[in-house]
């Protein structure tokens, strides 16, 4: 029996962070995930929504680093050719898009500015430059 190739080449394998309950910064994840909160997505339509050419590679991502658990259906259809290719079909299942849904709405909260530092809207707007001398503002 043989050992498996990462114990044979005496390198520790390199796992990636997982970074579970954060919202993925990077914005291949981000739009994939996004889309996928909407519904089910085949890859050709991820491919066009994320921006790549690579999804499955995006959606691998997203499920190492941030934990989503991200499901491929192989569907069948039929190619320009009329040959039968099976595409995938990527879906968060419920207890995923629930945990989505709620990481969301969070991260969307952290970069929410606090009430006090917004503008109010009732408040004059004070002139700049020559028209501040005009109006009398001190």
């Amino acid at each position: 029996m043989t050992a498996p190739k990462a114990e044979r080449s005496g390198k520790p394998r390199a796992m990636p962070a997982i970074n579970i309950g954060c919202w993925p910064v990077a914005p291949y994840e981000q739009r994939a995930v996004e889309a996928l909160l909407e519904g089910p997505k085949m890859r050709h339509d991820l491919d066009s929504i994320v921006g790549c050419e690579n999804s499955p590679d995006v959606i691998m991502r997203a499920s190492r680093e941030f934990g989503f658990r991200i499901e491929c259906e192989r569907v069948r259809m039929l190619n320009r050719d009329r040959r039968p290719c099976f595409p995938g079909r990527y879906y968060l299942t419920p207890e995923q898009r629930d945990r989505a849904l709620l990481l969301r709405r969070e991260a969307l909260a952290a970069r929410k500015l606090p009430e006090a530092t917004m503008p109010s809207a009732t408040a004059p707007k004070r002139p700049s430059g020559p028209q501040r001398k005009r109006k009398g503002w001190k």
